[in-house]
């Protein structure tokens, strides 16, 4: 069984952190994901980096190794 969907998504946030553990820049962008009759869910993916803030896309959502939601692709 596949476990992904292809949604949409709303860039709402962009984030330029360092990481205090090895000083590295991280770049990130926040998501919210549309799951239709279930509601929003917020994610951070650096996929959308290069998407404009209110920017609308397509994504497909799946479950990592975590069992945690995730961005894996974006359309």
């Amino acid at each position: 069984m596949d476990n992904t969907i292809e949604t949409t998504a709303l860039k709402i946030a962009h984030f330029d952190f360092t990481s205090k553990k090895d000083g590295k820049t991280i770049k990130t962008s926040k998501l919210l994901v549309s799951l239709g009759d279930f509601g929003i869910y917020e994610c951070c993916t650096p996929l959308a980096n290069n998407l404009k803030i209110f920017e609308k896309c397509k994504v497909v959502v799946g479950v990592d190794d975590y069992n945690k939601l995730v961005v894996k692709e974006l359309k």
